[in-house]
């Protein structure tokens, strides 16, 4: 290719000068890649081409390039990426013009017949007052604690309204607060939903710090046919208890052990597929305490080795100043602008996961002991969108359809999309069911019209995970919050395309299983 002919083919691609749409060059230890937006592709790179492509794409720079074309090994490499886009329709992506939102009657049908999993929010109240938790009183976004109970009436309401909008198949699920609080209430439920839903197949599910577990709850729970519980515990005494403490103050460790024995013991065989561990990091972030954390687990006789656990990350603006520490700073700015300060990636979570995939030879069965790292990390990467031609609409990625992968309702009967979203605009109430003009016009009419634009000029938008809890307050959309949560999700995706090609690198079929996973 010579140069006049190079510049013209970079003058057909400058049009819209947002070059940052186009894709993302990445790397690994060994090679150098490029993902192509709009057709989902990836490809890798000599050095050259590398160069050329990150210094448009990455850096914006488009006189540089021109500029590079000087030298005969950048002549080459620009005519290999023009191959890419005549044959390949590489570096074509149009943006969107819109989001591909179900039609109104699919909208209306799952309203009507569609729920897949019901959460109550039996109580408000908690017998901890874990330092980072979203209700304590220093998180804005939230709720506080409160003496709420949910009353039998609007349990039974809720229940009466899952019954006539339900799949076949249902997950009804249990929140607080600690909502073994409300155990006679839970019960009475459970005994509820099988009276009025005896055609339907119930899972049961909750979320406990596990401090009141006796044994009759734990025998109880383990003799429901189909039951998940999700255990708090961050790790050995020191980590755990210096934020999971009780109203006195004291640590809430021996309490959590002692009833996650009794679950364990309850549950025999089918512990290590019922019960889960959601482990909580707080600064300081060093690989030390992580190692710590998956030694302690390892350390338990008792601890089914193939039990799930989930690590996720504190929201540092629901942390004291005291207990940030040197990680005080991140008060001035958003959790998702930390850990992605001057487009660093700073994911200590991810890299320590990452380095046990290097030092292992990863099965579906060695996959489960990492959480759900496996499945948040690589699974949206392999399972994304691979066309031909660049689209011009797109769904609408992380988000689920409102009201029907999950309805929450609170303790005062109103229905919430989702238990994770915190402060939100609701959608309905036990009374009048869910509200279609509200869900549309706040979670599909606004959400579109205010964030599509910014979709539409991201390189990440067709492997993204973000849904409206990045950016909804309790007035709709927050697009300040939005827009810092897209930073740290671009760099995040990024991390994802570098992390699954290096594991593909290193271990080619490793990676198989996931075609067997359903992505929600």
């Amino acid at each position: 290719m010579i140069k006049d002919d190079a510049v013209r083919f970079l003058e057909e691609i400058n049009n819209s000068k947002e070059y940052a749409r186009f894709g993302k060059c990445f790397k690994t230890k060994e090679k150098k890649y490029f993902y192509d937006t709009g057709t989902g592709k990836v490809c890798e790179c000599e050095q050259e081409e590398y160069e050329l492509l990150n210094t448009l794409i990455d850096n914006n720079n488009y006189n540089k390039v021109v500029e590079m074309l000087e030298e005969p090994q950048y002549l080459e490499a620009i005519e290999n990426i023009f191959q890419l886009y005549k044959n390949e329709n590489m570096l074509q992506d149009r943006g969107i013009s819109l989001f591909e939102f179900p039609r109104k009657e699919d909208i209306d049908n799952c309203i009507e017949n569609g729920i897949r999993q019901v959460i109550l929010e039996v109580t408000e109240q908690c017998n901890l007052r874990c330092k980072y938790c979203i209700y304590n009183d220093a998180y804005e976004k939230n709720r506080n604690f409160s003496a709420k109970n949910m009353t039998w009436e609007i349990a039974k309401k809720m229940l009466d309204y899952t019954a006539l909008h339900s799949q076949e198949k249902l997950s009804l699920g249990f929140y607080g607060g600690e909502p073994l609080l409300r155990f006679p209430l839970i019960k009475d439920c459970i005994a509820y939903a099988q009276k009025i839903m005896s055609n339907k197949k119930i899972t049961y599910s909750m979320t406990t710090n596990a401090t009141l577990v006796t044994d009759e709850i734990a025998t109880y729970l383990a003799e429901l046919e189909d039951c998940s519980i999700m255990v708090s515990l961050d790790g050995p005494m020191d980590i755990h208890n210096k934020f999971r403490i009780k109203t006195d103050g004291t640590g809430s460790f021996e309490a959590t052990i002692s009833g996650l024995k009794k679950l364990m013991v309850a549950f025999g065989d089918r512990a290590e597929q019922c019960i889960s561990i959601n482990s909580v990091v707080c600064p300081p972030y060093n690989m030390e305490k992580m190692d710590r954390m998956k030694n302690f687990f390892d350390s338990l006789e008792w601890f089914p080795k193939k039990t799930v656990r989930r690590i996720s990350y504190v929201s540092p603006d629901s942390l004291d100043d005291k207990d940030l520490g040197d990680y005080k700073k991140i008060k001035e700015m958003t959790s998702a602008e930390f850990f992605c300060q001057s487009n660093e990636a700073i994911d200590p979570i991810g890299e320590w996961c990452f380095e046990q995939i290097r030092h292992t030879e990863l099965t579906k069965e060695k996959s489960e002991t990492l959480g759900d790292f496996i499945q948040n990390e690589y699974l949206r990467i392999q399972k994304r969108w691979l066309t031909k031609e660049p689209l011009d609409f797109m769904p609408m990625h992380g988000c689920c359809m409102p009201g029907m992968r999950r309805l929450y309702c609170t303790v005062d009967g109103n229905f919430k999309i989702c238990e994770r979203i915190g402060n939100s605009p609701y959608i309905g109430n036990v009374n009048d069911g869910i509200s279609k003009h509200d869900m549309y016009e706040k979670y599909i009419k606004e959400y579109g019209e205010k964030v599509a634009p910014l979709c539409a000029k991201c390189w990440a938008k067709n492997i993204c995970s973000l849904c409206y809890n990045t950016c909804f307050d309790e007035t709709g959309v927050d697009i300040k919050r939005k827009e810092a949560s897209c930073i740290s999700e671009r760099n995040a995706c990024q991390r994802r395309l570098e992390h699954y090609h290096e594991t593909l690198e290193n271990q080619p079929d490793s990676l198989k299983f996931l075609n067997d996973i359903k992505m929600e």
